[in-house]
């Protein structure tokens, strides 16, 4: 199973709905859950939940941090599982915005969308790579602010 968050200052949930679109069938159920997989679950599964607690996940310091390159950020939790689909890596690879968006991998590094795109074009581990005892946050220097 995996979790990342995604970060913007905007709302990036239909950009979300475009990408699982993109994936598979979505499902939605009553408490906001979107998931999306391939002919059934045993492929593996994506899913996005809204949710307003994420923020408490964060520090004053990382808060402090964000807003520097987000001044009012917005969360958006991505969870699933990757089986024989490598789910985390296609949701990626179809996901599109106009806003700058960062990843929390939820492993130590917070940074844009294109770093971790680069990784997984490159078919490198981007889900755990990262210290979870100190968290960075930075923007490398291929990501584009705008795209």
């Amino acid at each position: 199973m995996f979790t990342f968050i995604m970060i913007s200052d905007d709302d990036l949930t239909a950009d979300i709905e475009c990408s699982f679109r993109q994936i598979g069938e979505i499902e939605y159920n009553t408490e906001g859950f979107m998931v999306t997989h391939l002919n059934d679950e045993t492929n593996g599964w994506i899913g996005y939940l809204s949710s307003l607690d994420i923020i408490d996940d964060y520090d004053s310091n990382e808060m402090a941090q964000l807003k520097k390159l987000i001044p009012s950020p917005k969360f958006f939790l991505i969870e699933g599982s990757d089986r024989r689909v490598k789910f985390s890596d296609l949701f990626l690879m179809n996901f599109h915005s106009s806003s700058l968006v960062l990843i929390d991998n939820d492993h130590g590094i917070i940074t844009g969308i294109e770093w971790y795109k680069h990784r997984a074009l490159a078919k490198k581990n981007w889900l755990y790579t990262g210290n979870v005892n100190h968290p960075v946050i930075q923007i490398h220097a291929y990501h584009g602010l705008h795209h």
